[in-house]
């Protein structure tokens, strides 16, 4: 892929070269899987009629589900050099949240959707709206469009942050910054044509758009996609997707593997066939070695081999791909000195010391650097030693967008990009500890928050790890936990698990009804959030 230096040269050489290939199929979809060639002609259709309605470098929303409409639109916009967004659809919740914060934020031209979803819209505060099957209507044919010179420094799209500890933020995204990063991913990971990946993963998420599309594209496997509001409503039918397709890779957030488990019974795993997964992708702020562990344990039995297991760790600011696990090898898994590390050393604990099970989130990726830096960002930590996580590198983006239509630059030690991020480099693999806004310093110790979490959630039944939001006011500390029924002796056992496992007095302990805990759009707990609405008294 060496002559593809921008995404709008890499479909048009597809369509080129390899018309007749269809990369992606849409499950539900009754229409046949588009070809490049149709892509092509599709994204042609989409530039017209882009070229009369915006001027270069306006910005395009996309609300649309996955589907043949969203990829065509996303290269149309490329192909008009306008700048794609993708975004969620303004549903109730988090979603509404987001849109309306990007919307504010970049403020778009115009937005896309397919038909069924333009009544749904058309009710909702935001910029000039038109379905993708309208802006194909152009009087131009589309094999009169021609394409414009892009050059890699050129702006490719916006791909908004989580909005974990705030405000969502448009990360600018070059084609340079898009193509090394889709090589990357590629050496590392070894992909080719034979690869099939079954996918669900939202497009405006950065993990849903690259994996799913844009790589693909670059290394010419095909993925199969069903609507994520699918897989939520029956994980099974996903799982079995990747059994009777014999897919050779998957990519989901920690959030899902812990619904697989819970949501297929042993009796029915038994019947799946795993053995074909090369690389199933785990990736979280904070990976959980109890759901690693408990996830290859559930589903051995369907011939998933724990080399395959791939941990990793990315973010939007690099695309997405930062770290990624080795081929054929099992998640790194590292018993910690619990005192030290509540001083910010990673070691290995003696036999007779009280630990924490950290797993590993891979190796830096080719043409990616990592360094850890102490929290003023003044220096470079060497190995062992926990503290911001900081990256540079050709995937890396040079700024957000910024209100004035610019981009804010960033920096750090050395110019390289703070995360954001907590972690540590233990021998060449990245453990990644939590957010540096959410730790806790309590009487000189750092209190990492998801590790009283799970104290919290192996203290009693009734609260789970990931729906428990652990945070300091005025100095104290506080957990608030989602239960399906709050009592005392829940309360008193957390209270004492917490006590006796980190030495920790917790202030208050708020058990509250499931889905009251703020999360972003892709399943992340927002402990800033959590932690105003604790003081305004808005969570029952």
């Amino acid at each position: 892929m060496s002559e593809m230096t921008t995404l709008v040269g890499l479909l048009d050489h597809k369509a080129r070269t390899q018309p007749e290939i269809a990369p992606l199929e849409f499950l539900g979809d009754t229409a046949n899987p588009p070809n490049y060639a149709d892509l092509d002609r599709l994204a042609r259709a989409t530039a017209a009629r882009l070229t009369e309605l915006t001027a270069p470098g306006d910005r395009v929303l996309l609300v649309m589900p996955s589907g043949t409409d969203f990829v065509a639109t996303f290269f149309g916009c490329l192909y008009a050099r306008v700048l794609p967004v993708p975004c969620p659809p303004p549903l109730p919740g988090p979603m509404a949240e987001r849109f309306a914060a990007i919307v504010a934020d970049c403020a778009p031209n115009l937005l896309v959707t397919e038909r069924d979803w333009v009544a749904m819209l058309a009710a909702v505060e935001g910029p000039k709206l038109v379905s993708a099957h309208e802006l194909r209507e152009s009087a131009t044919d589309p094999a009169d469009f021609v394409l414009p010179e892009v050059r890699p420094s050129n702006t490719a799209y916006l791909q908004y942050t989580g909005g974990t500890t705030g405000s969502p933020r448009g990360i600018v995204l070059t084609h340079a910054n898009v193509l090394a990063n889709l090589a990357l991913a590629s050496a590392d990971n070894v992909l080719t044509g034979e690869d099939l990946m079954i996918g669900w993963l939202p497009l405006f998420h950065d993990l849903g758009l690259v994996s799913q599309v844009l790589q693909p594209l670059y290394d010419g496997y095909r993925v199969v996609m069903m609507q994520p509001q699918d897989f939520v409503a029956d994980p099974a039918h996903w799982l079995r997707t990747v059994s009777e397709r014999a897919a050779t890779m998957a990519a989901l957030p920690g959030f899902a593997y812990d619904m697989l488990l819970r949501r297929i019974p042993a009796a029915e795993r038994a019947t799946l066939r795993l053995d074909r997964l090369r690389i199933a992708r785990t990736g979280a702020e904070v990976l959980d070695p109890a759901q690693i562990t408990e996830f290859l344990a559930g589903f051995a039995a369907s011939g998933l081999r724990p080399e395959s297991l791939s941990t990793a760790y990315g973010l939007g600011e690099a695309v997405v791909h930062v770290c990624i696990a080795p081929l054929n090898t099992p998640p790194v898994m590292v018993r910690a000195d619990r005192q030290r590390l509540e001083r910010g050393e990673v070691v290995s604990g003696a036999e007779d010391a009280e630990t924490v099970l950290l797993a590993g989130s891979g190796r830096p990726g080719s043409g990616v650097w990592v360094t850890i830096a102490s929290l003023d960002e003044q220096r470079s930590l060497p190995e062992g030693f926990v503290g911001e996580i900081m990256i540079t590198g050709s995937s890396v983006a040079a700024g957000y967008w910024g209100v004035e239509g610019g981009t804010i630059a960033v920096g750090g030690v050395d110019g390289f990009l703070p995360t954001g991020d907590l972690g540590c480099l233990l021998d060449g693999e990245l453990f990644v500890l939590g957010r540096t806004a959410d730790l806790i310093v309590a009487e000189g110790r750092w209190i990492f928050p998801v590790d009283v979490e799970r104290t919290a959630a192996s203290a009693t039944p009734s609260v789970r790890a990931h729906a428990c939001a652990v945070f300091a006011v005025d100095g104290a500390v506080v957990l608030v936990a989602e239960t399906k029924h709050a009592d005392e002796a829940a309360i008193e056992a957390i209270r004492a698990g917490v006590l006796a496992r980190h030495g920790l007095e917790l202030k208050d302990i708020r058990l509250v009804g499931r889905g009251s805990l703020p999360m972003t759009t892709s399943g992340k707990l927002r402990r800033g959030r959590t932690r105003d609405l604790y003081q305004q008294g808005a969570l029952n």
